[in-house]
């Protein structure tokens, strides 16, 4: 073949072989109905999918032919609120052939659908529609949108306040909420309440038997000198709530105010938070201030939280608590605060201010614990002038009677501006009669910046209890005639006992201070029991135990560091030890390092820890 010939044929194969068909794009169809709540069918309705739409016919049907791309589906119609059936979503992406049925909801009727009952509650879609519930106590609703009050600015007096509250106290009619109300996670937003019903303020003023789940309150609004005021409730009783959220708010006023409530009873409260929420006492008649709740009262807590919250108190206050002013018989499991709290009262607590339990009633829950719960943030207090002495705590600021205590920690900086207080990095004071506390902390630092102040570690206490697994680690400052011990102070030994305990930190103080590494009291006659504890606290007076009675204590199997400690005075048989020999295993015999201690150089400065620790 001749060269030239060659070349002509590898063009005409080339082409040969670029001749395919081209490529015709797969197209799709969908389909569906439009029905209203109740299955009626509804015509006239545009439905969207992309750039094509549809309008359903008599019998509510529809139909978009001739899609290539993946769309967006979604169905109008004024005074209607249309979301994808089975769902509350008002749109849907599809790239196939799909059907796409939609449920509409009345916009401009008292109620968007549904009957009242439990199994077909009303649907809530509009503002007015949520303010209509408060002519149907006893019945039940589901939220399917969120919902902004502002809308009802103009249809409730006064027009600087968008909300009544929901529910009246017995006997005044209409009575409680006392249905139920599933939010469905949706919001409530921009809610102002100036004003009360019966002395109560909130969302709900007064709810009892009622079941209420899946609600954010979102940028609410509460002040008004109420008795019991919270963003959710003034007042519940005999109700479960759970899954309610409360976040960038603001409540003010009331003699007892709560970021979630002002008053619980004989109710379960569960999976609720208060978030980026400011609770401010302004009132003159304010007492009791909870980040949470006011005053909680033989009520279940459980998995919920205070968080980025802060708590101000001017005025002189009786009760302050991160969590709870005030917990009589309650119960509260994995709760917790995260914070700022700046007040002037009389008990003041990162968790709660006052815990106390009294002999309940037939029919009343009884329990008072307290078990993996938690403090962290900062405490400002001052001890209300108008007091002889004020009680200040990291956890509690006083507790009375037969409480349980179970893996609480506190992480806390506290800062005390008033003499005559108490404080105590867990616990102010405990005049309880057998309380436990079992694997319970304090770390972060106390600083007092008055004279006269009472500082311990842990806590005081006047009566008997038991510490178990417990420990401090702390930077205590003060100033002049303070009295500081790094654990526990007491005034009688009779039934305290401590067993695996151990403080660490550093005290600075002025001039006519005690300062003393585990424990001071002034007891004659019974001494506390004390086992398997250390102290290794720097620069104090007593190495372990300073008793102004005089009698020395018997330990067991108890240590402290000598070196750093700057002084060798006791009062115990605890023995002295170097910094070296506090960080050897070998130091400690008898304790149990198989299920109790273990001991690494990396952690905890090489002093032992207690495994729960870890």
């Amino acid at each position: 073949m001749k060269k030239w010939l060659f070349l002509l044929v590898l063009p005409l194969v080339f082409l040969l072989f670029n001749c395919a068909a081209p490529v015709v794009p797969v197209t799709y169809d969908i389909q569906g109905t439009v029905k209203l709540w109740d299955g009626t069918p509804l015509s006239n309705v545009t439905v969207k999918a992309g750039t094509q739409q549809a309008t359903t016919d008599s019998n509510g049907n529809w139909s978009i032919t001739g899609l290539s791309v993946a769309v967006t589906v979604s169905a109008e119609l004024d005074d209607y609120y249309i979301v994808v059936s089975g769902t509350v979503s008002p749109t849907k992406q599809v790239s196939s052939t799909s059907t796409i049925n939609f449920t509409a909801y009345s916009e401009t009727q008292d109620f968007a659908g549904g009957n009242g009952t439990q199994n077909d509650p009303y649907i809530i879609v509009t503002a007015q529609q949520l303010n209509n519930i408060r002519n149907n106590l006893d019945k039940h609703f589901k939220q399917i949108k969120n919902i902004d009050l502002n809308d009802l600015k103009n249809k409730l007096d006064p027009l600087v306040s968008n909300w009544e509250p929901v529910g009246h106290d017995f006997p005044v009619s209409p009575g409680p909420f006392t249905g139920s109300y599933d939010g469905m996670g949706f919001e409530i937003q921009n809610m102002v309440v100036l004003s009360d019903v019966d002395d109560y303020s909130g969302f709900f003023g007064v709810v009892s038997e009622a079941n209420i789940r899946n609600i954010v309150f979102t940028n609410a609004h509460v002040e008004y000198d109420a008795f019991y005021s919270g963003i959710f409730a003034g007042y519940i009783s005999d109700s479960l709530i759970d899954k309610v959220i409360i976040q960038g708010s603001f409540i003010s006023k009331s003699t007892h105010v709560g970021g979630f409530a002002g008053f619980t009873s004989s109710s379960t409260i569960t999976d609720c938070e208060v978030k980026n929420t400011q609770i401010n006492a302004s009132g003159d008649s304010s007492n009791y201030l909870g980040g949470f709740v006011a005053d909680a009262n033989a009520t279940w807590f459980e998995n919920c939280s205070v968080n980025d919250v802060d708590i101000i108190g001017p005025n002189s206050i009786e009760e302050v608590g991160g969590f709870a002013s005030s917990s009589n018989i309650s119960g509260f499991k994995n709760c917790s605060f995260n914070g700022t709290i700046d007040a002037t009262g009389t008990y003041i607590g990162g968790f709660a201010g006052y815990i106390e339990w009294y002999e309940s009633e037939i029919g009343q829950m009884n329990f008072d614990s307290f078990e993996d719960c938690s403090v962290s943030g900062q405490i400002f207090a001052r001890r209300n002038p108008s007091e002889m002495s004020g009680y200040v705590g990291g956890f509690a600021g006083s507790t009375i009677s037969s409480l349980n205590f179970i893996n609480c920690t506190v992480e806390m900086d506290i800062q005390v501006n008033f003499q005559s207080t108490k404080i105590g990095g867990f616990v102010a004071g405990i005049s309880g009669e057998g309380e436990k506390f079992l694997r319970c902390s304090f770390e972060g630092s106390i600083t007092a910046n008055d004279e006269f102040m009472d500082i311990f570690g842990f806590g005081f206490t006047g009566t008997k209890a038991s510490f178990e697994e417990c420990f401090t680690r702390f930077d205590i400052q003060a100033l002049n005639s303070a009295e500081i011990s790094g654990f526990l102070g007491m005034t009688d030994g009779t039934d305290i006992s401590m067993k695996n305990c151990y403080a660490k930190g550093t005290v600075s103080s002025g001039d006519g201070s005690t300062t003393v590494g585990f424990i001071v009291m002034n007891t004659i006659g019974e001494h506390p029991s004390v086992e398997n504890c250390y102290s290794a606290v720097e620069d104090i007076d007593y190495g372990f135990v300073r008793n102004f009675s005089g009698t020395v204590v018997d330990t067991t199997n108890c240590f402290f560091d000598s070196s750093i400690s700057g002084h060798t005075n006791d009062f115990s048989d605890a023995l002295e030890k170097t910094t070296t020999q506090m960080k050897s295993q070998n130091t400690y015999t008898n304790w149990d390092f198989d299920n109790v201690w273990t001991i690494n150089s990396a952690i905890n400065d090489g002093y032992p820890h207690l495994q729960w620790e870890n």
